[in-house]
């Protein structure tokens, strides 16, 4: 269940609401960076309640969205529900006539360098192919803007490294839109492995599985893996040891769409990742298993399930959570939130940084 509201006098708030059944659950206030936990539990109450969560700041309208293709779109509706958004840039003729006849209280320009210059537009949103995002990051960082870009953040660690240190050298807030850190239930899985409620984790496995538009230069983990390792990086900690990756041309001859990833970490932890653009049915899957039971999170269905074995030797699967509060929504209200507070955001640049290293050496490994 879902509630959303948002005010646009200058502030917005929000509010979400999901059900933790059979489980004691805790009123939560988000905090998304790297030095608090996301859950920040203020009040234990009894099961079957529904967690609230609420931030509020203001906005001015300061914001630039660089990119309105198809994820554009989404992230153009989301700023302007949350009353942020100030103006548009587009190379593309045909989506800026449609910005003109749909939204015509937003400047809209063929060059984002124009937006750049203009004093109004204190941060940026960037959604251009990736093959761009260096580019326009780093042009927004050089003006002084705070920048939010779609991930990966670079096509390569020398450039990510580039720009992560522009933005600390000019104390520029630069967050990479890696949405799955944005996904309440990857946090209660973190607090539930911090907990114990597994046992000891001994595997983790994800399926990122569908149909996607041709690419010409970022094979299937850069666009679809990246967003699982950022989240394997955020369960676990620290960086792997050992990296293994096997990747696959099955329908495109110039970038793999099939890709196994095979990791390991200190303590003998050990993970396999699958993305691919081959097989036609969607799957977004992530399990853990523990040494006393096993988590299973459907972004699909949106379901959170813990997997034990009773002692007749029965597998007894629990749901223990449902929802979507709207990630994006929640990913964008931590962008103002960190420009207006001068903090750094749960998916900064370089925690985006060592996905790019990260996707690099496996990349590596397989062409060895």
């Amino acid at each position: 269940m879902v509630y959303f509201s948002t005010r646009c006098l200058h502030r917005v708030s929000f509010l979400f609401c999901f059900h933790d059944i059979n489980e004691t659950q805790a009123h939560v206030r988000p905090r998304f960076n790297s030095y608090n936990h996301w859950y920040h539990v203020q009040k234990r109450t009894s099961k079957n309640h529904e967690i609230v969560a609420t931030e509020t700041y203001g906005t001015s309208r300061s914001c630039a969205l660089v990119g309105c293709g198809q994820w554009g779109r989404n992230l153009l509706s989301n700023l302007q529900e949350i009353d942020a958004l100030y103006g548009v840039a587009d190379s593309d003729l045909k989506r800026r006539q449609w910005l003109s006849n749909t939204h015509r209280n937003l400047i809209c320009e063929s060059d984002y360098r124009k937006l750049l210059d203009n004093r109004a537009v204190k941060a940026v949103v960037v959604a251009t192919p990736a093959v761009t995002h260096y580019r326009v990051v780093r042009d927004a960082l050089l003006a002084g803007k705070d920048v939010f870009v779609e991930k990966p953040l670079a096509l390569s660690s020398m450039e990510g490294l580039e720009l992560v240190q522009l933005a600390e050298k000019y104390d520029r807030v630069l967050m990479v839109g890696h949405l799955l850190l944005y996904q309440p239930a990857i946090h209660r899985i973190r607090q539930l492995i911090e907990e114990g409620r597994i046992g000891a984790l001994q595997e983790l496995h994800q399926k990122r599985f569908g149909s996607g538009p041709i690419r010409e230069v970022e094979n299937v983990l850069w666009c679809l893996g990246s967003h699982d390792l950022a989240v394997q990086l955020y369960l676990l900690g620290k960086p792997p040891q050992k990296v293994r990756c096997h990747r696959r041309f099955v329908q495109q001859h110039r970038v793999e769409d099939d890709v196994h990833l095979f990791l390991e970490y200190l303590g003998g932890i050990r993970t396999h990742l699958h993305v691919s653009w081959v097989t036609g049915k969607k799957c977004r899957q992530l399990s853990l298993r523990g040494t006393a039971g096993t988590l299973v999170y459907d972004e699909v269905e949106q379901t959170l399930s813990i997997e034990r074995k009773s002692a007749a030797g029965a597998i007894d699967r629990e749901i223990i959570l449902h929802g979507h509060p709207r990630p994006l929504t929640l990913e964008l209200m931590e962008f103002l939130r960190c420009v207006e507070d001068r903090q750094p955001p749960l998916s900064d640049g370089r925690d985006a940084l060592k996905v790019i290293e990260l996707i690099e050496t496996a990349m590596a490994s397989d062409a060895a």
